[in-house]
């Protein structure tokens, strides 16, 4: 049996996923341009953190197809292909025969591997990750296919596309039965090794999540994100509550009502029985907290005055802004309770996640009125320019001729002050800075020209 490794002798100590995925991003980008990386990238982590699901969005972040592979489960006909027997093989092999038979020669067939991964390559322009899941579970019957296909990207006859980018994942904890790897594959390989940082889940993945789960997650912190593992009932893990959300997403898209009843249920087949019950306590408060009944009503509270949770709560009342009028409400609201840190938070954060999914022209055209006027507001400057207000004006005009005018008079008046502006890019310069830094570094690694888009 290998030894198995030490992580102190892997390249550093354990770093946050998303560092570990910029390699990744560097090294595609390597080879997009020329370079030839020698080595395949393996994540090593403990099991459930996401290192599959991450790698998976990270294809779709590079517009790459994704193919996966799960080494346990890979059997000949996945690594080697199949034998095909033929009489005509270009020689005379009764000459090499021992007793008179009828003699035939054996060719393969592709291996199902590079099948998959080259349809995937062809159907994408800029390539495909081929992921080798859970590598530490590879038969040792199978290594000596998965050493060609890291040293060669071939397997028997047939080679990889030259956009397949081979990137492996792995779990390394004594919970995973992880007993260590040939030093042959080891010796071929980049492993980083990772390791699990909630918040980095939070704020970077799990702005995916329904409004509700992310919420909890927020006010529970690792208590039922990171549970203990266990080999007979269910424990939280990123993957268990990425799961979990997109079975609750569905149930909400069938109904709130039938969503609240079955979500215990739910939770209970991703989670502990506490982690369910917690969760299920957690969505009744949330269903009670009219957040659409606040905007609509236009009610200026003093959240201060709030329990911890509903000032967290709070913070997602920018998912019921639709009006420009619902945008000045929202500003009033922030200059009210100008010393809520909470609000600041969690409101900046959906706000900043919710506008860059709708700037494909820069001027944030695809969101609804009540965002753009919230950008616009806190985008202006005395004496400056100020397009996106321009064309938010423009917009509200051909839409309605004979109110337009008065309404963006009213507007007009309602810009929000300096001290709200100053504060709320407080809270989301920071997350505007690394996203435009991780854009950046990711154009210059694919050597794209294109420019990017403004930050709001």
């Amino acid at each position: 049996m290998p030894k198995k490794p030490d992580a102190t002798t892997h390249n550093a100590s354990a770093d946050s996923l998303t560092n570990v995925l910029d390699i990744i991003k560097l090294s595609i980008g390597a080879k997009q341009n020329g370079f030839k990386p020698s080595q395949t990238v393996a994540i090593s982590g403990s099991p459930g953190i996401g290192k599959s699901t991450r790698i998976g969005a990270l294809s779709e972040e590079l517009g790459l197809g994704f193919v996966t592979i799960s080494m346990p489960q890979a059997d000949l006909a996945v690594l080697s292909g199949l034998p095909e027997f033929a009489t005509d093989v270009g020689i005379d092999l009764k000459k090499y025969q021992v007793q008179p038979s009828t003699a035939k020669g054996t060719s393969w067939t592709a291996p199902e591997i590079i099948v998959l991964a080259n349809q995937a390559a062809e159907k994408s322009e800029n390539g495909v990750i081929l992921l080798l899941d859970d590598l530490h579970d590879t038969p040792i019957s199978s290594v000596p296919f998965l050493l060609q296909l890291l040293l060669e990207k071939r397997l028997g006859n047939y080679k990889l596309a030259d956009n397949v980018h081979i990137v492996a994942a792995m779990n390394d904890s004594d919970e995973a039965g992880f007993e260590g790897l040939p030093s042959t594959v080891i010796n071929r390989m980049n492993m980083l090794k990772c390791k699990f940082n909630p918040r980095e889940f939070i704020n970077d993945y799990a702005t995916k999540f329904p409004m509700e789960i992310r919420s909890f997650l927020e006010q529970a912190g690792t208590k039922y994100l990171t549970e203990a593992e266990d080999t007979i009932s269910p424990f939280g893990s990123p993957r268990s509550w990425d799961d979990f959300a997109q079975e609750f997403e569905y149930a909400l898209s069938i109904g709130s009502d039938y969503a609240g009843k079955k979500a215990g249920k739910l939770a209970s087949g991703h989670m502990s029985e506490g982690g369910a019950i917690a969760f299920q306590r957690h969505l009744d408060i949330v269903t009670k907290f009219d957040l659409q009944g606040y905007v609509s009503k236009r009610k200026l509270v003093d959240v201060s005055k709030m329990q911890s949770l509903e000032q967290i709560l709070m913070g997602y009342i920018i998912h019921f802004v639709k009006t420009p009028e619902d945008g000045a409400y929202f500003l009033q609201l922030l200059e009210k309770n100008i010393s809520v840190g909470n609000l600041f938070s969690f409101s900046a954060m959906e706000f900043y996640r919710v506008v860059q999914e709708n700037n494909e022209d820069g001027l944030y055209s695809q969101a609804n009125d009540g965002l753009r006027w919230i950008i616009a507001s806190l985008t202006e400057r005395s004496g400056e320019p100020n397009p996106i207000q321009d064309k938010l004006f423009e917009d509200i005009r051909a839409k309605n001729p004979t109110k337009g005018a008065a309404l963006i008079s009213k507007l007009k008046g309602m810009n929000a002050p300096e001290e709200v502006k100053d504060k709320f890019w407080e809270f989301i310069g920071g997350a505007i800075q690394s996203d435009t830094q991780a854009s950046n570094s990711q154009k210059n690694t694919q050597g794209s020209s294109q420019s990017s888009s403004p930050s709001p």
